[in-house]
């Protein structure tokens, strides 16, 4: 083989093997990629259940004296609670740590805004592919139910009744799913800048003495 044959055969052989390394290198970056979307991208899979609603009446008054007419009138007291089933499946190529969380609404009986009234959050281990179900119950809520049976009378409504949850998962402090019956508040809560937890009641302003 002469010296120009030799020189075009090292200079294939050359690009060849310079081809083969950034292939390898572009199949490195895929691979590394595809494993970090899938760690922090939807690395979960979240499913919340409602299994029952339980209820108790805790006070019964018939023919409550209004100053009309007492027939057919009665005040009734209830609690109320709910209960879910939470499902969260690891759906990451290795065992990792996810903190589950959930927050439960109530509005006013007689109509209002929803505000969040109890959160609470678990850790979970799991395994590649590993599964976990769990359940949560609400805290008891209270509604006096009181109706008026004299002519121009009806019925009123005190206390706070449920009005929806918000479950979602995370891994420190990315969030990887989010579950709630309510379209609206799983949007809000997607976001990592909305506010989680139960409001602290504000203090009463204190009023100062005359000097």
């Amino acid at each position: 083989m002469n010296k120009l044959a030799s020189g075009v055969v090292c200079d294939m052989v050359m690009r060849q093997t310079a081809e083969t390394r950034n292939m390898k290198r572009t199949l490195v970056v895929v691979a590394v990629w595809g494993l970090a979307a899938n760690l922090f991208g939807q690395a979960v899979y979240l499913k919340v259940v409602p299994v029952e609603t339980r209820s108790e009446t805790k006070k019964y008054e018939k023919n409550i004296v209004m100053g009309y007419g007492s027939g057919g009138s009665f005040r009734k007291t209830s609690e109320r609670e709910e209960v879910f089933n939470i499902t969260v499946r690891n759906m990451a190529p290795a065992a990792y740590e996810y903190t589950v969380e959930w927050m439960f609404f109530a509005a006013p009986a007689s109509g209002g805004k929803a505000v969040p009234f109890h959160a609470e959050e678990k850790k979970l281990s799991l395994d590649k592919n590993g599964v976990q179900t769990f359940e949560v119950c609400s805290p008891k809520l209270e509604v006096t139910q009181t109706h008026y049976s004299f002519i121009g009378g009806g019925t009123r409504y005190e206390g706070m009744k449920f009005a929806g949850y918000v479950v979602r998962v995370k891994h420190g402090d990315k969030i990887l799913a989010v579950e709630s019956a309510d379209a609206m508040l799983k949007r809000q809560f997607q976001d990592p800048k909305a506010k989680w937890g139960v409001p602290e009641p504000a203090e009463p302003a204190k009023t100062k003495r005359p000097q």
